[in-house]
């Protein structure tokens, strides 16, 4: 039975820095020579480097919900932006959870 008192818990992660040396790292890793963004930008899919991993590893380092890798099933995620991010930003990326529910066959 999924344990519902865990709906709603957060998780942050807070001073991520959105440097031009990160997202230069990032594109070469994902485009290999390919040009994937104007430099001076930042590529909306570097949110899984400020956002993302930051937060996600909050969620599984929590003890208390016992997250077992095997069998877990991602369902949905959202991201909101109220602005651009842009070069020197410094993020706090947080992770809420919405729903708790058991899924099988």
């Amino acid at each position: 039975m999924p344990d519902l008192s865990l709906v709603g818990r957060r998780y942050l992660a807070p001073g991520q820095v959105v440097s031009a040396e990160r997202v230069a790292a990032y594109a070469s890793a994902v485009s290999g020579a390919g040009e994937v963004y104007s430099p001076g930008s930042v590529p909306p899919t570097f949110a899984a480097v400020y956002c993302l991993l930051p937060s996600l590893a909050e969620v599984l380092r929590d003890p208390q919900l016992g997250i077992e890798l095997a069998g877990l099933i991602h369902a949905e995620q959202s991201f909101e932006w109220p602005v651009p991010v842009r070069l020197g930003d410094v993020v706090a990326a947080s992770a809420k959870i919405a729903a708790v529910e058991s899924k099988r066959g």
